[in-house]
């Protein structure tokens, strides 16, 4: 049996004919990509100290047969990167449902405090989040008005969520607004993700008002936005470091 050559890099030289170097790329910017392909729950990848992939680690769902996975993934680093991988080092590896892990490493609302400065016109909200035993506050500023409050509210949740993460992702909201649904009233959250080399599609949360206060339901749609992509960023990342040459 042959053993599958670790996957080359594409070199340091510069690119024929350009003298522009090629530059590295980070194991993050890797597995978020593979992250982003249908059906695919998580992804980690195994470097040797050469900077060389030698496997690639995937969990997925049913939807797609394991061949189609080793697929979407060969293509994507082609198209992306002009990466090769031999098909022997994608581990493929399927579950039924969500996986458990991922459910616990959720945040929870532990608690909104707000203050409103009516004679400055501010407002001012702390929102504390939990991760298992650790909670961390943020508190966030707005001018005093209708809109404001809510974004004030739905920042400081951003910003809690974020101290969690070990990773550069940072969730940057587009809007928080008060809308009528059935008739009922609701929050709803827009947020983008956003890396220092790449921003996602936006992503959305919504909570009904029901008896609890506004701000409360605005830190719940906030968190509906981000909770499954906070899972899969803590459960896979880490402190950037280079993994990878690419042109």
């Amino acid at each position: 049996m042959t053993t599958p050559k670790s996957t080359p890099a594409s070199g340091n030289n510069p690119l024929p004919g350009t003298g522009v170097p090629r530059r590295k790329i980070t194991i993050q910017e890797i597995e978020r990509l593979l992250r982003r392909l249908p059906d695919v729950k998580a992804v980690k990848l195994v470097i040797n100290d050469r900077h060389l992939i030698e496997q690639i680690h995937v969990i997925t769902g049913f939807a797609l047969m394991p061949k189609q996975v080793v697929r979407n993934i060969e293509s994507a680093l082609m198209a992306k990167w002009d990466i090769r991988v031999d098909h022997r080092r994608i581990s493929v590896a399927q579950i039924a449902g969500d996986d458990p892990q991922f459910v616990e490493s959720r945040l929870k609302l532990v608690s909104v405090e707000t203050y409103s400065d009516l004679e400055a016109g501010r407002f001012r909200a702390t929102v504390r989040l939990a991760d298992k035993a650790t909670v961390l506050p943020a508190t966030v500023e707005q001018p005093n008005t209708t809109s404001g409050r809510l974004r004030a509210v739905a920042e400081a949740t951003l910003q809690s969520a974020m101290q969690f993460l070990r990773t550069d992702l940072q969730f940057a909201l587009d809007d928080a607004r008060t809308v009528t649904v059935g008739g009922l009233p609701a929050i709803v959250v827009l947020v983008t993700p956003v890396y220092p080399d790449d921003v996602e599609p936006p992503i959305s949360g919504a909570v009904f008002i029901e008896n609890e206060s506004p701000y409360v339901a605005a830190s719940r749609a906030a968190l509906d936005a981000i909770n499954r992509r906070f899972s899969r960023e803590k459960q896979t990342g880490h402190p950037p470091h280079w993994s990878y040459w690419r042109r």
